[in-house]
């Protein structure tokens, strides 16, 4: 059964992210702290007895942000049934028991078995939340999870670290699975070891046949083991009936700082304030995403602790792809809003990477994650004609699959840098200087 093949992939991470386990100090449901002593803490037995039978985990475990020493671990099962859940902070573990919410799909995408399993099928699902609060900037926590059986599922993250300390985010977008050409995309994100990640959009396409949601989550565990996970909405989150309020809506609302807007949300990642806005159910023009922008921004400038403002969306502003877009007139209030204090910009949408530096505001373009990739000067020749100034301001431009880090310096500083995925080999870097400083 496509439910029992699933059951069997809902193991312990290997490869590159199993050995990054370490980073949390969790190994074998043991957890070592600082100093080396393993017998730091015992493997007590959780609160109550796992379900003899593995639980197929369709999705996650993952984690996300939700402000200030505030995180959620979410997981989705068909089962309702309790599956305790292990945390170990600086030598003190705890279990915990998520809360759970049934909810009745519609949305379905059904595929033959011969082509890998991995439906998304309809009928109740349920989603497990564990909220952990308090915790302290820059701490690793390690999370188990007792999932039925001999099953266990594990991983670990840094708390957001505080604004004096260096932090990396990895940007990703596109992400067409299984593609043999990007093979290996989710491995080379966690091999990077980010604070966190954000996929820029189109998380699955319905044109692929064997693209589900389902099939995204298992690819995406390495990456899943080893930080906060985060989404943007993309113009294909919505291609069947259902799909945008059942998968991306319910699956990442409470992204984020509280916010009320399920498809815009900001966080605080070491000395940079990120902003995610939503260019697709609206546009980044429009009044909604602007004021968020504004206020951000504005917010940002008044907290000596913020130094750059980094935001991101999927539909790119520049690019010389296939969408190139002459009428750069309408991006006129995204530009007053940003108002030269935001450092960066991040897209997807764009199966390719491109780097513009235009008018003191960086532009980085990457949806190399997996989708069919895009010819980089599509539509360079119209743009010479038209708006030679973009085509002067692009520095950096490949057609491959891959992904993109931003390393944050306590300073404000940031570290662009594009990552091959068939070899990890680094196609451009570049710096830009923080925004607020």
């Amino acid at each position: 059964m496509a439910q029992e093949g699933i059951a069997r992939r809902a193991v312990l991470i290997g490869g590159a992210a199993g050995a990054a386990l370490w980073k949390g100090g969790l190994l074998s449901g043991c957890a070592a702290d600082p100093a080396g002593d393993t017998d730091a803490v015992v493997a007590d037995p959780p609160p109550f007895a796992p379900p003899e039978a593995a639980v197929a985990v369709l999705k996650g475990p993952w984690v996300t942000v939700q402000g200030a020493g505030r995180v959620r671990l979410r997981f989705e099962t068909r089962d309702d049934v309790a599956l305790p859940v292990r945390t170990v902070r600086d030598s003190a573990a705890a279990w915990h028991t998520p809360e759970r919410a049934v909810a009745t799909l519609r949305y379905e995408r059904i595929i033959p078995e011969e082509l890998g399993g991995f439906p998304d099928e309809p009928g109740d699902h349920v989603l497990h939340d564990v909220v952990l609060d308090g915790l302290n900037p820059g701490e690793t926590v390690a999370w188990e999870l007792r999932a039925g059986g001999d099953t266990v599922v594990e991983g670990t993250f840094r708390v957001p670290p505080a604004a004096g300390e260096p932090a990396r985010l990895v940007w990703i977008a596109d992400t067409m699975t299984p593609n043999a050409l990007a093979a290996g995309a989710w491995s080379r994100v966690a091999e990077g070891m980010p604070d966190l990640v954000v996929h820029g959009g189109d998380l699955t396409y319905d044109s692929l046949p064997t693209d589900t949601w389902n099939r995204l989550f298992d690819a995406m565990r390495p990456a899943l083991a080893v930080a906060p996970f985060h989404a943007v909405i993309g113009n294909h989150e919505g291609d069947l009936d259902h799909e945008l309020e059942e998968m991306y809506d319910r699956l990442f609302a409470g992204q984020g700082d509280p916010a009320a807007d399920a498809r815009q949300h900001a966080f605080t990642l070491g000395s940079a304030r990120v902003v995610l806005l939503d260019s697709e159910t609206t546009a980044v023009t429009d009044a909604g995403p602007l004021a968020l922008l504004e206020a951000e921004v504005a917010a940002a400038e008044a907290d000596p602790a913020i130094k750059t403002v980094i935001v991101g969306f999927h539909r790119p502003v520049l690019s010389l792809s296939k969408y190139y877009d002459a009428s750069l007139g309408r991006y006129t209030g995204l530009r007053d809003a940003m108002g030269g204090r935001v450092a960066l910009v991040l897209c997807g949408h764009a199966h390719c990477a491109e780097h513009f530096d235009l008018d003191g505001v960086h532009y980085l373009v990457d949806g190399g994650g997996g989708a069919l990739l895009y010819d980089v000067d599509e539509d360079k020749e119209i743009a010479e004609r038209d708006t030679p100034d973009v085509v002067a301001a692009r520095v950096h431009a490949v057609q491959t699959y891959g992904h993109s880090r931003i390393d944050i310096a306590p300073d404000g500083t940031l570290t662009v840098t594009r990552v091959r995925t068939a070899d990890g080999v680094e196609e451009f870097s570049f710096t830009v200087p923080p925004s607020l400083a």
